[in-house]
């Protein structure tokens, strides 16, 4: 790891000595946890939750592994650890479970025959039984789109008629049993705005109390940047509004992130950190979306060269990286931020500012891009008081202009009209200086 890169990140990522408010109060941020493939520490991810970094959790709960012996669902061999973090976490941090993935009693793949998809719905109201005083969530199906659990079985896509067919009976399923858990359909993989069009046209959010979607966006050259994502999600929520049942039906991001691999899309440790920020100060700027679920915990194998295995938030046995010294630093961001302005500067600077709980304070997010040698300087009154919280260093209104590339600049605004927006907050440098 380089040390260097890591202390800059930290630096930049100083732990707030506040708490922000939510706007959305019910806005989830989790991880992908995978604790039902045998990685990972029900403990270390209630020690995250307890300290406020998350407030909700995704893992999988196949099918295969509930039903060993066909006709017999049996949870309790290979979940027990699920079941030990989520018994003792629902409170504060209530997880989604995703009902997925093929049994080879039936065929393995995707359940399409008759006798496939009636072992699939005993499957499906056994967990509701079992969990659904537990979650916040069902999530049916996991990247049916790619394929997602049929890829031994035929291929690489999923029909979209034939997802909602079994999305449709699922949710019949889990309502007699858990009439107040979230069913949550789509986890459609990439940007395959396509498919969502077929499955929102023929009227799945009838069914269903929301649309998920894995947005990755490393593999696409000049577009992969945050900023690029949610500019697809806003096209994806305008279709949602006008679909059959969409009307203040919600978004979920179930997936997201930058793998970190020698390879092809991968990115830098740093990089990866700074689109994390990035990303959670965008994703409390859409009211359309209830959460986003980070992708991954930990890091798979050690393979520099595998992408899957380098996604993690942390080492294989919870080593700090960048992206978790940052996530940690920003948790009251992350969470609870109340949103209340952003806008654009120059020819890539983007700024987010939100405010404080319990006071009139505010918190400034500015990034830029790297490569663009931009700077920028702060145009707020005298008042507000500027605290840069990579150093706790107060800051002057005609100080020396900021340089900010892909790593996102925090700034606390601590004045009694901090919170005030007369006029954007950020501006260009002009010769080099903000005077």
């Amino acid at each position: 790891m380089n040390r260097t890169g890591t202390l800059t990140v930290l630096l930049l990522f100083l732990l707030f000595p506040f708490r922000l408010t939510a706007a959305q109060p019910d806005f989830l941020f989790g991880v992908a946890i995978h604790l039902s493939q045998g990685r990972n520490d029900g403990a270390f991810m209630l020690k995250l939750i307890n300290e406020g970094v998350f407030n909700s959790y995704r893992d999988d709960l196949y099918w295969s592994m509930a039903e060993k012996s066909r006709g017999r669902i049996d949870f309790a061999a290979s979940s027990r650890r699920l079941d030990d973090l989520a018994s003792a976490s629902s409170d504060r941090a209530p997880p989604m479970l995703i009902l997925g993935y093929g049994n080879a009693h039936y065929g393995g793949g995707f359940p399409l025959t008759d006798e496939a998809k009636a072992g699939y719905m005993n499957y499906v109201r056994a967990a509701a039984t079992r969990y659904g005083r537990l979650v916040h969530s069902f999530e049916i199906w996991n990247e049916w789109n790619i394929g997602g659990g049929n890829r031994k079985f035929g291929g690489r896509t999923g029909d979209p008629i034939q997802y909602m067919e079994l999305a449709v009976d699922a949710a019949k399923v889990i309502r007699e049993i858990a009439p107040d858990v979230k069913i949550i359909c789509g986890a459609v993989a990439d940007l395959d705005i396509q498919w969502i069009r077929v499955v929102l046209d023929q009227g799945l959010l009838k069914h269903c109390d929301g649309l998920s979607v894995h947005p990755y966006v490393y593999s696409n050259g000049k577009r992969a940047y945050p900023a690029d994502v949610f500019q697809w999600l806003d096209r994806v929520a305008e279709l949602m509004a006008v679909a059959p049942g969409g009307a203040g039906k919600k978004m979920y991001v179930t997936e997201l992130g930058w793998p970190t691999h020698s390879g092809k899309g991968g990115v830098s440790e740093e990089k990866a950190a700074a689109f994390l920020i990035q990303s959670l100060a965008l994703a409390r700027t859409r009211d359309y979306l209830a959460g986003l679920w980070w992708y991954e915990l930990t890091r798979g194998r050690d393979d520099p060269a595998d992408r899957e295995s380098n996604f993690g938030l942390y080492g294989r046995n919870y080593e700090p990286k960048p992206a978790s010294v940052a996530l940690e630093a920003t948790a009251g961001l992350i969470r609870s931020a109340r949103y209340l302005a952003q806008g654009t500067v120059g020819s890539s600077g983007r700024w987010v500012k939100f405010g404080v709980e319990g006071s009139s304070a505010a918190v400034l997010v500015l990034w830029g891009r790297s490569g663009d040698s931009e700077a920028y300087c702060l145009q707020i009154a005298a008042s507000d008081q500027p605290v840069d919280v990579r150093n706790g260093s107060r800051l002057e209104r005609a100080s020396s202009p900021l340089l900010s590339n892909d790593t996102p600049i925090v700034i606390r605004l601590e004045g009694a009209g901090a919170q005030a927006m007369s006029a954007e907050p950020v501006r260009l440098a002009r010769n080099g200086r903000c005077t």
